[in-house]
């Protein structure tokens, strides 16, 4: 079962991937996790643990605030327009 919060973490996740130009491919390999694993994430079907989320944060360069302006904008933003 998709629970929102999931949802919305997939959703920002997608975001901050987009506008990093990255693929889900190499993201994945960036983070050590696998890109099926991050199709699960991103689409809300698989919970992620924080330390996983730190290792995707990381691979991102991105912060906690870069996170949180992603979950504020989840759900009705283009990644690709920002």
């Amino acid at each position: 079962m998709v629970s929102p919060g999931q949802t919305d973490i997939g959703d920002a996740l997608r975001i901050l991937r987009a506008r990093a130009g990255l693929t889900q491919e190499e993201l994945a390999a960036r983070a050590d996790i696998t890109a099926p694993y991050l199709s699960r994430v991103e689409g809300g079907w698989r919970d992620i643990r924080w330390s996983t989320l730190k290792r995707l944060l990381d691979a991102l360069d991105a912060n906690l605030p870069q996170l949180q302006d992603a979950l504020d904008h989840a759900g009705g933003e283009d990644p690709r327009e920002s």
